[in-house]
């Protein structure tokens, strides 16, 4: 299943690493520092002393990820207008967008 997290922070990361290790090829849209270090190192996540690591795709530009079968918006109110303009390139005849 290919899943594009849309304005991967501290929600769109958890659901990002969460899917990745369920067997997902997940994507993720985020920009700044953030994504230098998921293109880096991959993501991270902390659950008490546990640390679950998963590799995604990301980038700050849609078209660079391709159709997906799910896109996933956890953006801000403030941010929704970035899915409005980047959201074409993700879409596919069947694609479902879910806003969490």
């Amino acid at each position: 299943m290919r899943i594009c997290i849309f304005g991967a922070g501290a929600v769109g990361s958890h659901l990002a690493v969460r899917l990745a290790l369920a067997g997902n090829d997940v994507s993720c849209v985020m920009r700044g520092p953030h994504l230098a270090a998921v293109k880096a190192n991959g993501l991270t996540l902390r659950v008490g002393d546990t640390e679950l690591k998963a590799k995604v795709n990301a980038s700050d530009n849609p078209g660079d990820l391709g159709p997906q079968d799910f896109v996933i918006s956890t953006l801000k109110a403030t941010g929704v207008a970035a899915l409005a303009t980047g959201l074409k390139p993700l879409l596919q005849d069947e694609t479902a967008v879910v806003f969490a």
